[in-house]
């Protein structure tokens, strides 16, 4: 990604922003902690998107790396690579926005109940050929 801004004449500055200097929307400089002050008329900056999912680190769940991060792989169905663990929302789509990661959990949880349902329905299964 850089060799394609840096072929287009973009110059890319490494050094954190310490002070955006300039008045409401009129931006003349920024001051950057290696002390440098760089003029400009635009910014572009780049976040870091961060799923807020440590507390599963521990089940070793499969990730997808992408160019906005490492998120929790999913199925169609919003299933982990773990049987019983379901996710949605930007823990697994980094831009998923409040309404998509409501509708998404709306699937995801009418996934995991047809998942209990459908054990619920093979131990009744087992049970009464047990009895037979």
């Amino acid at each position: 990604m850089l060799q394609r801004l840096q072929a287009r004449d973009v110059v890319v500055e490494s050094s954190p922003v310490l002070q955006v200097h300039g008045e409401e929307t009129n931006i003349t400089a920024v001051e950057l902690q290696d002390g440098r002050r760089i003029p400009l008329d635009a910014i572009f900056a780049v976040a870091t998107m961060t799923p807020h999912d440590s507390y599963l680190q521990h089940l070793r769940l499969e990730r997808n790396e992408t160019p906005m991060g490492s998120f929790l792989a999913v199925d169609q169905m919003f299933r982990t690579s773990h049987p019983r663990i379901w996710a949605a929302g930007n823990v697994v789509n980094p831009g998923a926005n409040v309404p998509l990661s409501i509708s998404s959990g709306n699937f995801a949880g009418a996934a995991a109940n047809a998942a209990l349902t459908e054990q619920e329905f093979d131990r009744a299964v087992a049970s009464s050929q047990q009895r037979t």
